[in-house]
C-alpha cells in the first residue's frame, strides 16, 4: 500500500512539534521539536481517496534525544531536506535510512 505513495506521493506535514508521554508511572508529557527552527517537519504520504484525501506521518525508530521517552517517533525531516524529501524518490529513500537528528524536548 505505502510503496507507491512513497514514490509518488510524498508530503510533508508542518507542526510546532508532537507530544510524547513516558512510559514510566509518572507519565510525564514531552513537548519535542527541532531545536532552532520554528516548524517541524514531518515525512508524510498522501492519498487522495475515493472519498476524502487523508495522509500518514511515517515513524521510524527513536533517536538518542527521543528514546528515553519512546521507542518510535515521527520521521522529522530536516527544513534543508524538505525539498529533496517531495521531489527526489532516491533522496527520499536516503532520507528514510538516515537517523533523525537530535530534537528539543521540553516536560510540558
Amino acid at each position: 500500500m505505502f510503496r507507491g505513495l512513497l514514490f509518488n506521493q510524498r508530503c510533508l506535514v508542518p507542526s510546532s512539534g508532537f507530544y510524547e508521554w513516558t512510559h514510566d508511572e509518572a507519565h510525564i508529557r514531552c513537548h519535542c521539536r527541532q531545536p532552532g527552527e520554528p516548524i517541524t517537519w514531518m515525512a508524510g504520504l498522501y492519498d487522495r481517496g475515493e472519498e476524502n484525501p487523508r495522509f500518514a506521518i511515517l515513524t521510524t525508530a527513536a533517536n538518542f534525544s527521543i528514546a528515553p521517552i519512546h521507542d518510535r517517533m515521527p520521521l522529522v525531516i530536516p527544513t534543508k531536506d524538505g525539498l529533496n524529501w517531495l521531489n527526489d524518490s532516491m533522496e527520499a529513500v536516503s532520507l528514510l535510512g538516515r537517523e533523525p537528528a537530535a530534537l528539543s524536548v521540553r516536560v510540558v
